[in-house]
């Protein structure tokens, strides 16, 4: 479906360009014969097939080293604010494994990666819209074009109808009509029908053979000299075939009854189609050109504007959409031979063999090609085979922790690599399966999760994430290893992890789940925020395998509202003071009395302006009620600073009150900002 989107998308966009440069080139060079031709390649512009392809997935993922650099330079090597199983508390080393700044108030600058952030949850959020939107554009799009050949279907019917009630010609006008063809160079004759239900003149083509249709009242005021100019001129369109230019509008209009540009592009052909045959009446009648003229203007005064053109029906009148000002001066000018050029003929068709072709860019990788948009996932399908160009070497991997919701699963079929093991500084291509139940639709994404804190930091490649639907499907996914650390595929949904599925080699693998029993249990009892605050008074006791050291704590500078309070129990942490690079665990109980709802975060204000840059973990805020309760949050410290846990609004803003503490330096002992 998604590709039918991109073809349409495509063509018009080619066939737009190439409008404007036709509308600008038939404006400077009139030439009726050559602007049809180039008008006509336009329409078929539209609906040319993909019979050419771009294959650039090879010039994106060579073995070269300049290939590989840019991947790397561009990859993520971490996505903190996106997965808080990232962060130090997932692993089992003492080195802090995030990059955290605090942005408490105004003092502290706003991390330089927000804006990327947003625009990141904005594009996920658009490509999840089109995604649930799609189904609905695609219907809406075949009923107009089944309500468009239904219309039109069933206007060739009436009139084809109307054509057999009608009385034939008389035989001197069959004559007449037998003499012009042999003149022009018409091989078979069409039939000749008086009718009344027609305003203007017209050559009818859709069923039996062609007919060129007569009104009664218009023929009743014409002599017979002025009918054969008639009768040239719709001869004409015969003998250009114009009637199987009509069979293609009919098509394109059908399809693309949604777009402008197929209107556009019809009222041009109309305009050079009825130039060029009154050119053909002029080679037929060299001595009538003056007469020919007054019989239009004539014919123009006397007749209502006929609205055959606009029905979509296989017709071509005599008065099209071509002004009538301009089509007399183009009369009496007489500056154009009636047919193309051999020469506008080669270069239209050389034109032709450039433009027509639908150059649509097809990946070998499916992610590289789909992920802005549609899953590469395809239920039922086998994953393609990597070429051992890109990827030569098969990496056996070994499985390490998984997490999932209830019928959620990922499961990894096959790695290839530029290495036989994960490394940094290697490309991988990652296949397997997956199951998605417990969200419509979600982000499957390939990262790794950073060791140390100086590599947590970094864009995001399209080839490493794409958005997949509900059900069962196949994954393939690219995943730049630019650090060391431990590789996983995981879901996310709003901009959070909820399963994954941790693999490697060697000391790449995650042998367990970054939370221990009992803070897995915390995390799934509040899967949104994972927020681990409770109402009952008690708070949660860390593991010594987590947070092995308790941290003796100086209490500093507070600062609330009205009755407003928060109080520090308990700090745990990867060391027995607060330093940078380590993690912290804190808990404690709150009192919110000034608002109905309140984010209760645990910051760390930078000390340097340099270091005041970063993103937020879940894990280090939570939503609570006005009213008491126990909290317990996690703190990443990554550089010197104050930590504090304090009061901000729910939806979002400035602190308004807080508890700062800490150890020896790290403890402000007067608000900040105060005097």
């Amino acid at each position: 479906m998604n590709s039918l989107f991109v073809f349409a998308a495509h063509n018009t966009i080619v066939a737009l360009v190439l409008a404007l440069f036709v509308y600008g080139f038939t404006r400077v060079w009139r030439n009726p014969p050559l602007a049809h031709l180039l008008w006509l390649l336009v329409l078929l512009k539209l609906v040319a097939p993909a019979v050419m392809h771009v294959d650039l997935s090879s010039l994106a993922l060579r073995e070269s080293v300049h290939a590989r650099d840019q991947i790397i330079a561009e990859v993520s090597r971490f996505e903190g604010e996106k997965d808080p199983s990232h962060s130090r508390f997932e692993g089992q080393n003492d080195k802090s494994r995030t990059r955290f700044i605090d942005r408490p108030t105004a003092q502290t600058a706003a991390p330089a990666s927000v804006a990327g952030v947003k625009e990141r949850d904005l594009a996920a959020g658009l490509r999840l819209f089109w995604i649930r939107a799609r189904p609905v554009v695609f219907w809406v799009w075949l009923g107009g074009a089944a309500l468009c050949a239904l219309l039109a279907a069933t206007r060739i019917v009436r009139f084809e109808h109307l054509l057999r009630d009608t009385l034939p010609a008389p035989e001197r006008l069959q004559r007449l009509t037998c003499e012009i063809a042999g003149k022009i160079g018409v091989s078979h004759v069409p039939d000749v029908r008086y009718v009344e239900c027609a305003d203007v003149p017209l050559l009818w083509c859709a069923g039996r053979c062609p007919t060129i249709v007569l009104p009664m009242r218009l023929m009743r005021q014409l002599d017979d000299r002025q009918v054969a100019l008639i009768l040239a001129h719709e001869l004409a369109h015969l003998r250009r075939r114009d009637n199987w230019v009509r069979g293609i509008e009919l098509i394109v209009s059908t399809l693309y009854w949604w777009n402008p540009l197929v209107w556009v592009i019809r009222r041009q052909l109309h305009q050079a189609e009825d130039l060029c045959c009154d050119a053909w009446v002029r080679w037929s009648y060299p001595d009538c050109t003056k007469s020919y003229a007054e019989l239009v203007l004539k014919t123009a005064e006397s007749l209502s504007a006929s609205q055959v053109s606009t029905r979509l029906l296989p017709a071509s009148p005599l008065f099209g959409s071509l002004s009538l000002k301009a089509r007399l001066e183009m009369i009496l000018e007489s500056r154009f031979a009636p047919q193309a050029s051999t020469r506008s003929l080669f270069a239209t068709s050389l034109l032709g063999l450039l433009v027509l072709p639908a150059f649509v860019q097809i990946m070998t990788t499916q992610t590289l090609a789909d992920s802005k948009d549609e899953t590469p996932a395809t239920p039922n399908a086998n994953a393609d085979a990597p070429a051992t160009t890109e990827f030569p070497h098969v990496v056996r991997f070994e499985q390490g922790a998984a997490h999932f919701e209830d019928g959620d699963e990922i499961t990894i079929v096959e790695v290839r690599g530029t290495s036989e093991a994960f490394s940094p500084g290697h490309t991988y291509q990652i296949k397997g399966s997956y199951t998605l139940a417990s969200h419509d639709s979600a982000m499957l994404a390939a990262y790794t999760t950073a060791w140390d804190a100086a590599d947590a930091s970094g864009p995001t490649t399209k080839v490493q994430t794409t958005v997949v639907d509900r059900g069962k499907g196949t994954f393939t996914l690219i995943l730049p290893m630019s650090c060391e650390g431990w590789p996983h595929v995981s879901f996310y949904a709003g901009g959070t992890s909820f399963g994954g599925n941790y693999f490697g080699t060697g000391d790449a693998v995650m042998k367990k789940w970054w939370g221990t029993k009992q803070t897995e249990q915390l995390a799934t009892s509040t899967p949104k925020n994972e927020a681990r605050t409770t109402h009952t008074g008690e708070t949660d006791t860390p593991t010594t395998s987590e947070f092995p050291y308790a941290v003796r704590f100086e209490q500093g500078a507070t600062r609330f509202a009205d009755d407003d309070d928060i109080t520090i129990l308990e700090i745990r942490g990867t060391a027995d003071t607060f330093k940078p690079g380590h993690i912290y665990w804190i808990s404690g109980t709150y009192t919110l009395a000034s608002h109905d709802r309140a984010t209760l975060a645990a910051y760390t204000t930078a000390k340097h302006a340099a270091d005041a840059s970063g993103t937020s973990f879940k894990v280090q805020t939570t939503v609570v009620d006005q009213g008491k309760g126990a909290f317990t949050l996690i703190l990443p410290m990554s550089c010197e600073g104050w930590p504090h846990v304090s009061f901000y609004p729910a939806g979002g803003g400035s602190g308004f009150g807080g508890n700062y503490f800490g150890t020896g330096d790290t403890v402000l002992k007067q608000w900040w900002g105060s005097k």
